[in-house]
This record gives structure tokens, C-alpha cells and sequence, in this order.
């Protein structure tokens, strides 16, 4: 595939803002093998009633057909917008692709949509205008719904301000979580991070540390602006069968394995640019603990292959969860698949006696 073949423009050459004092804004759908939902993301893109307004739809490397649905769609546009079809020439996991998008971006905003989800249409416009009253914010997420693969309403949720592993990073100040699916940033921001040296797909959490150990704030919107799609295919995978199902136990395991991995990576990410982290952090109260740190990554590299430890590894896991308070989790684990599924099967005889079962993500 030639060059031209990966980046195509439509609609508008150069958006204009049409009389009024409004800056321009980048709206990018970053997708990966989502085939079945890519349209539609393409869609509530360029139904935004924002102006001016640049819309980057950015593929890494698909190897469905998620590309070639994207073509079909935006060869008949030529509306209001301008509409930037590209694809990379390799995968690069969300983090990579967003700062490499980033970096070719025009808009001071930089408006962040999923493949697989759909933005409501004044999005861009609700997010322009929370930007321009707080000019500290150095990216900002909002709440959403939760819809099914078949678009059917599920649930309206706000994003948590904070996650265990931020918290677990940091001494004092980083007290907010950037959720990714419905997130937002200054584009010159994002510029600066180091690109990554193999695949992150975490990237809220890596930008969250990142923006705030440099002083900016992250905000938060209470009127949803994104339907997020909650099916088995996407990268968290929530979608699950019913956790009362007693033949799953392992399988779903597997799910928090692979989590572990994706944090895992995020984890490395940070490590490998300490000193970009670091000489950032000098410059405000915000900081984090590099010992912490290292105890995380061991955390998260035993949890995901808890199955395959030698026993130096299992022990090392077992210390490292008393550290953070949860030893019987290690202990759990490290006794072998067997007893891991007997000690989940008498806690799942006791959630099917509640009307509620519950997961652990």
C-alpha cells in the first residue's frame, strides 16, 4: 500500500471558522480491528456540530477489514469538516498511535474517540468550551453510557477520579484518573512525551501521571459525552459471562492476567522515561515514588503469569502482595491453578445467594 493509499483528505481542505472567534479543534477515532463498529464511530464524528472542526480517523494497521469500511464510508463525504483518513504502517498500541497522531495534528484541542464507540454530537463543542474556562486543564474526561454491541442502552456511568495504581505511584497530588475512552487533551502537550519503545495500550493512566507531575490539572465533565461499547472484542474486554458460572473461573483469571500486562506495560513505559518523569516533577509538589514504582512493576509482572512462577517468583509475589495488603491473593495463586479454583468456587457458592454477583477488575 503506497503512501497515498494511507492518508486520504475529504470534505473541507482547510476548515474555517466562519465568522466566529473559535479556535480549531482535532477530533481523532483511533481504531484497531473493529470492523463491525468503525462506521459508526466514523459517523458521530462527523455529525459534531463544533466549527471549525478537523477529524483525524487513524487506523493502526487493522489487519481486519476495519480500514476498508472506513474508505467506503468517507469517499462520499464532503461536508463541513475536514476529514483525515489515515492508516499506520504497523501497529503501535494506543499510546504510540495517539502521540504520533498527535504530533501531525492541527487543532489546539485534541478530542479522543475509540473505534468502537460513538460520540454524541455536541462532544467537541461541550469540551471546547470547558477548556476555555479553565486554562490549566491539561486534558479533562467526562461521563458516558454504556451500550451493548448492538447499540442497545446498557448503563450512564462517571469515570472513577482515581485508580489503585496512580495511587500507589505517588506520595502526595495526583488525585485524578484520565478515562481514556471519553478523554481530551491540549495537543502541545502531548507532544512532548517520549514515544514509546514497544506497545502501551494504558494510555490514560500514563498520561494521567504524566500531566499532572507537571503541574496541570485534569477535569471532569457530569453530562455524558461518548456511548461507550462494552462487548468481549475491545481491549479491556469487560463483557463477560455470568461470574456465577462456575465452569469460568480460569477464564476469566485469564482476562486479569492479560490486564496485568497491559499495566505492566504502561508501568515500563514510565521506568524507561525516568528522566523525562523526573526533571518534569522537580517542577511542582507532584511527585512520585520510583520505589513504589519498581515494587508495581514486580506486582504486575508476577500477577500476570502468577501460573508460570518458579518458586523464588512465588515467594517474591507473596512478599510483595503483603506489602500492599494483599497477601491472600497471592496466596491463592501460587498454590497452583487447583486451589485457586476450589478457593473461587466456595466464594462463588456464596454469591449465587446474592442477587448481585460481583467481579474484581
Amino acid at each position: 500500500m503506497t503512501e497515498s493509499d494511507r492518508q486520504r483528505i475529504f470534505g473541507t481542505t482547510r476548515p474555517q471558522a466562519n465568522g466566529h472567534d473559535k479556535p480549531l479543534i482535532s477530533l481523532v477515532v483511533l481504531t484497531y480491528n473493529q470492523a463491525a463498529y468503525a462506521v459508526d464511530a466514523l459517523n458521530g464524528a462527523l455529525a459534531q456540530t463544533y466549527e471549525p472542526l478537523e477529524i483525524i480517523i487513524s487506523d493502526d494497521c487493522s489487519t481486519d477489514e476495519t480500514f476498508s469500511h472506513l474508505k467506503k464510508a468517507a469517499i462520499s463525504y464532503s461536508g463541513k469538516h475536514r476529514l483525515i483518513l489515515r492508516q499506520n504502517n504497523k501497529n503501535k498500541g494506543i499510546l504510540g498511535h495517539l502521540l504520533e497522531v498527535a504530533s501531525a495534528a492541527k487543532g489546539e484541542i485534541l478530542v479522543v474517540a475509540a473505534g468502537d464507540d460513538t460520540s454524541m454530537v455536541d462532544r467537541v463543542k461541550t469540551v471546547q468550551q470547558a477548556f476555555q474556562r479553565r486554562p490549566k486543564l491539561g486534558a479533562l474526561c467526562s461521563a458516558f453510557e454504556v451500550i451493548s454491541a448492538n447499540s442497545t442502552h446498557l448503563a450512564s456511568r462517571t469515570p472513577s477520579p482515581q485508580i489503585p495504581m496512580e495511587k500507589a505511584l505517588t506520595n502526595t497530588g495526583i488525585q485524578k484518573h484520565i478515562y481514556g475512552a471519553t478523554s481530551a487533551y491540549r495537543t502541545k502537550l502531548l507532544r512532548e512525551f517520549p514515544a514509546p519503545s514497544s506497545v502501551v495500550h494504558v494510555e490514560d493512566f500514563v498520561l494521567s501521571v504524566g500531566l499532572q507531575v507537571r503541574g496541570f490539572e485534569i477535569g471532569l465533565l457530569p453530562q455524558p459525552l461518548v456511548k461507550v461499547r462494552d462487548h468481549v472484542e475491545s481491549v479491556w474486554g469487560h463483557s463477560q459471562k455470568n461470574c456465577a458460572d462456575s465452569n469460568d473461573f480460569m477464564q476469566l483469571e485469564r482476562h486479569e492476567m492479560r490486564k496485568a500486562k497491559l499495566k505492566l506495560a504502561a508501568l515500563k513505559y514510565i521506568k524507561e522515561n525516568e528522566g523525562f518523569f523526573r526533571q518534569r516533577s522537580l517542577q511542582n509538589s507532584v511527585h512520585l515514588d520510583w520505589k513504589k514504582l519498581r515494587r508495581q512493576l514486580d506486582y504486575y509482572d508476577y500477577k500476570s503469569r502468577w501460573n508460570q512462577l518458579s518458586i523464588r517468583e512465588s515467594a517474591r509475589f507473596i512478599y510483595v502482595n503483603a506489602k500492599m495488603g494483599s497477601i491472600a491473593y497471592a496466596v491463592s495463586r501460587v498454590l497452583g491453578e487447583h486451589a485457586f479454583s476450589t478457593s473461587r468456587r466456595l466464594k462463588n457458592a456464596i454469591a449465587r445467594q446474592s442477587p448481585n454477583c460481583s467481579k474484581t477488575f
